[in-house]
């Protein structure tokens, strides 16, 4: 994930130098979250098995905090899907790297 890190720190980096309010750099921040939020989800969701899928859906009183954790984590740790997960976020930072270029920052 080397790669994807070095993209995050130079958008991170762009935004902490530019001559723009901290207000202006918080709003940034949390375009990047929800860009990166958007692009991991669909991955996620994706490899969720469809009976757990199914049954999360229909049945919200069965959502725990330890049950949603159990099923990150076994999506997660399925073969390809990290992999997956970074292929998607690369390419949402090049679109956001290349948004903050155009905007001059």
């Amino acid at each position: 994930m080397y790669h994807m890190e070095e993209k995050l720190l130079a958008i991170v980096t762009r935004i902490e130098s530019a001559p723009i309010g901290d207000s202006d750099k918080d709003h940034l921040y949390v375009q990047v979250r929800h860009a990166l939020q958007a692009a991991v989800a669909p991955v996620l969701v994706s490899h969720v098995p469809k009976d757990k899928l199914h049954e999360l859906t229909h049945d919200l009183s069965s959502v725990t905090l330890d049950r949603y954790i159990q099923l990150i984590a076994g999506v997660v740790n399925a073969e390809g899907v990290m992999e997956e997960i970074e292929a998607s976020m690369i390419s949402v930072l090049g679109e956001i790297d290349t948004a903050l270029l155009e905007s001059g920052v």
